[in-house]
């Protein structure tokens, strides 16, 4: 799988601290107060919050406030390579062969799924296929199938475009890309999107309407302590945590 990240300066240690708050309901208003949340060891410009719920049903959530305009921030994803177009790894094998070279990671996610690859252990890495763009340190890797994708330019300027490249952006110009999986929007223009109403462990990536934040978030399924959300539901959480915008 294609892995997005984030990264800060490289520190001596990383120390992940989380902040457990109550919730009251999926139809929330107001917004997520991130003074109260704990930095992610000491990174500057990353928080992280611990989020658990036992109504409407019991769910745990993780969610990542990375402020874009810190310097030494940088987003990265799986690069090419394989026989076809990248080799697949899990998060922690993504995460755990960075410590090795120059792109020392403090935090990684799912990103999108393959559409083709070769063996048949998920845990061994493989060459493989990506469903949808995929651009990593400024190379394609996978072209587009024209869904909402996440873009983060050579600048260092990060956001949600509806169709790829529909709004006008420069394949030159792009440092980091990763489409949505098997959906459109979750949340559009601040407004949650209907989808996959199936209750499942989700991964979100959402940007503020400034586009000063990025948000990943992701959502336990499909396990006692965390049952799993719908598409729009997910997009719910991401408003509630802070985007405008974001994608499956």
């Amino acid at each position: 799988l294609p892995r997005s990240f984030w990264a800060a300066p490289p520190c001596s240690a990383v120390a992940a601290a989380s902040l457990l708050v109550a919730w009251t309901g999926l139809a929330q208003t107001g917004s997520y107060d991130w003074n109260t949340a704990s930095p992610l060891g000491s990174y500057p410009g990353i928080k992280r919050a611990l989020v658990s719920t036992s109504s409407p049903r019991t769910l745990r959530m993780h969610c990542l406030r990375i402020d874009i305009t810190t310097p030494g921030i940088r987003f990265y994803a799986t690069p090419q390579g394989g026989t076809l177009e990248t080799r697949t790894q899990t998060t922690r094998q993504f995460i755990a062969q960075s410590q090795t070279g120059d792109k020392k990671l403090v935090a990684a996610i799912n990103a999108n799924t393959w559409s083709t690859f070769v063996g048949s252990d998920w845990n061994t890495p493989k060459d493989a296929v990506v469903t949808g763009l995929a651009f990593s340190e400024g190379a394609l890797v996978s072209p587009g199938h024209g869904t909402p994708s996440f873009l983060v330019n050579k600048t260092g300027a990060a956001w949600i475009a509806p169709n790829s490249f529909a709004g006008g952006e420069d394949p030159n110009d792009l440092q980091t890309a990763v489409e949505g999986a098997w959906h459109l929007y979750v949340l559009q223009e601040g407004s949650t999107v209907a989808g996959d109403t199936g209750l499942h462990p989700r991964t979100g990536v959402g940007v503020s309407q400034d586009g000063r934040y990025v948000y990943l978030l992701t959502v336990d399924g499909r396990q006692p302590g965390s049952d799993g959300v719908s598409t729009q539901e997910l997009g719910s959480f991401l408003k509630w945590f802070g985007a405008w915008n974001g994608i499956n």
